[in-house]
């Protein structure tokens, strides 16, 4: 997970001075990333969500250990789908960090805290 924190770089996509002026992509590539990325969290957060409610309210899903982790399971990956993976999305469409240094370095502890708390769960 590298990020370029320099938002100096050189322009390569011919957008001069807009949201994505320092991005590698040209325009219709960085639209079909973000519809792509868009689609890909939105159907994380919903099925994570799908699963952590189906533990919840299904009475007899409770009563197995195993679901406890699949709960687990699905609440790292609907906190990844949440806090990581739209910043993500960001950083590569637009080819560098806006938020600032502390932002960033949140954004790779959450991801990283997140990805272990998922496979270790596996």
């Amino acid at each position: 997970m590298a990020v370029e924190m320099d938002n100096q770089s050189s322009n390569s996509s011919g957008d001069e001075g807009g949201l994505f002026s320092n991005s590698p992509n040209s325009m219709p590539v960085n639209i079909v990333i973000l519809g792509l990325a868009a689609a890909l969290i939105i159907w994380t957060v919903i099925g994570n969500i799908t699963v952590i409610m189906a533990v919840r309210y299904t009475k007899a899903l409770r009563s197995l250990l195993s679901n406890i982790f699949i709960c687990n399971l699905a609440l790292s990956d609907l906190l990844l789908g949440l806090l990581v993976l739209p910043f993500s999305a960001m950083n590569d469409v637009f080819g560098y960090w806006p938020l600032g240094k502390e932002i960033c370095y949140m954004w790779l502890l959450v991801g990283t805290c997140t990805s272990v708390t998922s496979v270790t769960t596996i």
